[in-house]
Order: structure tokens, then sequence, then C-alpha cells
């Protein structure tokens, strides 16, 4: 199977309350297609390995199918004064399938959509 990304060697937390195992994570379409032991290509592929992955349910706020943690340097930066501030530690997030932050940094895709606007 050819996937749009796939996330390789992670120590994956599935949510399930079991420790965490290694893996890769296979996303087509925006949505997580393969869990585990992926077989397949894919048109981009995330070396993962020495980081955590919590596919889909760590923070439900963000709204992210797939984080990808450094937990050793994992730290909230955003304060009162600054609160939009990107935390450290967070290597990659991808959003329906869209690498959002790649290295730490936000690559600029917007793959979500507008609900409601706010007037």
């Amino acid at each position: 199977m050819e996937y749009d990304v796939i996330l390789k060697d992670a120590r994956i937390i599935d949510g399930t309350g079991k420790p965490a195992y290694k893996g890769s994570i296979g996303v087509s379409k925006g949505k997580i297609a393969a869990l585990g032991g992926v077989k397949g290509d894919a048109k981009e592929t995330i070396n993962a390995k020495g980081f955590y992955a919590s596919p889909g349910w760590i923070d439900a706020h963000s709204h992210a199918d797939i984080t990808l943690l450094d937990y050793d340097k994992l730290e909230v930066t955003g304060d009162a004064i600054e609160p939009r501030k990107h935390p450290k530690g967070i290597i990659h997030v991808l959003v329906n399938g869209v690498s959002v932050v790649e290295n730490g940094k936000h690559t600029g895709a917007t793959p979500g959509r507008i609900i409601k606007r706010v007037k």
C-alpha cells in the first residue's frame, strides 16, 4: 500500500494503557491507516526514531492526527503575555495527513477548514 505519510520507528503510545512500543504509523487521506508494523511506500517519510508518537488522542484540543514528541525536551513556553508561543519538544504534527509542524517549526500549512466565522 502507498501512504501519504509514514512515521517510521516511533515509540507509539496508543492510549490503551499498555506501555509504549516501537512501530510505524501510516497516514492516507488524512486518516491513520496503519499502526505498528507498517508495510509500503509513502510520499513523505518522517524518521521518528527516538521520539514518542501519540496517534490521534493525546491532546484532543489540538485537533492533530498525530503528534510526535521529544519528552526530554517537552516544555510549555507560552504565558499570559504570549499564550500562542510554540512549546518546545513538539517535533512533528500532522493534521488531515498534512505536516503542519516539521522539526519544531510551523510549515505554514493550514489543512483544516473554517467551521464558523465569528464577526
